[in-house]
């Protein structure tokens, strides 16, 4: 699927890249989940299911993109989110698999601080109220998915965002395509704890 470039997005591209002072290290824990189907060890960290089929920060058939977030219960949220925004019941997205990843990347953008959204142009309100899917749906590229696909060209790692499921939730989007020889994604596997 090929969508409709969003009208802003060199704009977005040159402040994005004007960014890089900004940029920094990030080290870390997330929490990822998904369904059973695409629970094996090479789909959960590849981001091939937002190459598919898209999402808030990558359009299908750009980039893969792997999200996570910061806190557990934020992960719990946007899973249950999908089922909200399709009016489906919350029993419909169970069982999920979630797994924790230690993560250690040396150039992250973070869209949560307001010294960078300055720069973008582009409000918190913006971001997580961006219809990412109807846009999509639409044949047009969101403004979110814009921004992500300028922080992916501009050779970021990733980008810390706001989360729009749940008020102070912090998600990460990682550009695997981006990753520099000395950063890293490890499943914490509970069979290696003392």
């Amino acid at each position: 699927m090929t969508l409709e470039k969003h009208p802003d997005f060199e704009k977005l591209y040159r402040r994005i890249k004007a960014c890089a002072y900004l940029a920094h290290p990030w080290r870390g824990y997330i929490y990822r989940n998904t369904s059973p189907k695409y629970a094996d060890n090479k789909m959960m960290l590849s981001g091939r299911g937002s190459l598919m089929y898209g999402g808030r920060w990558n359009a299908p058939g750009t980039f893969p993109a792997m999200y996570g977030s910061l806190s557990s219960i934020t992960a719990v949220e946007e899973a249950l989110a999908q089922a909200h925004y399709y009016g489906l019941g919350e029993h419909t997205i169970f069982p999920r698999i979630f797994v924790a990843v230690h993560v250690s990347l040396n150039e992250v953008l973070d869209l949560t601080a307001g010294s960078v959204r300055k720069h973008l142009i582009v409000s918190r309100k913006r971001m997580i109220s961006t219809d990412w899917r109807e846009e999509q749906g639409n044949g047009r590229e969101a403004l979110t998915q814009a921004i992500g696909r300028a922080a992916f060209e501009a050779g970021y790692e990733g980008l810390l965002v706001p989360s729009a499921a749940t008020l102070n939730g912090i998600n990460l989007v990682v550009f695997r395509e981006n990753l520099r020889k000395s950063s890293t994604l490890r499943y914490i596997d509970p069979d290696e704890m003392p």
